[in-house]
């Protein structure tokens, strides 16, 4: 299970120079960790309301959401992998992105994602375009 990032993956990111896409896949909970900020929503729910909070964060979230899409099937990958849903957002670069998590307002609605993520992935891609 992977919700996230450690202090390994953010150094090999820091590495990265000019814009990232980023791409999150997304596996929810059924229901949200019992006791959170979400308590009582779905898995999906809570990270629906992730997403409101953190596009509401203005300044501090400038990323450019790419496309959003529901999970469909495993072509290629373990049989027994489902992913729920699948966010790109591209960041100018690297900092960008740092400064969003770091940012004490994102910290408060980061709260929210963690409640909704039974796992997850997030890839950084060096953007060509």
């Amino acid at each position: 299970m992977y919700i996230n990032p450690t202090p390994e993956s953010m150094a090999e990111l820091a590495a990265v120079d000019g814009p990232v896409i980023m791409l999150n896949l997304l596996a929810f909970r059924e229901m949200a960790i019992e006791g959170s900020v979400a308590d009582g929503m779905t898995g999906q729910a809570a990270y629906q309301e992730y997403g409101r909070r953190v596009l509401a964060l203005g300044d501090v979230f400038t990323g450019d959401v790419v496309t959003t899409a529901p999970g469909a099937a495993m072509v290629i990958g373990p049989e027994d992998k489902h992913w729920d849903e699948m966010l790109v957002v591209r960041y100018s670069n690297v900092a960008a992105f740092v400064d969003m998590i770091t940012n004490p307002a994102y910290q408060e609605v980061v709260k929210w994602r963690t409640a909704a993520i039974a796992d997850s992935r997030l890839i950084a891609f060096r953007a060509t375009s």
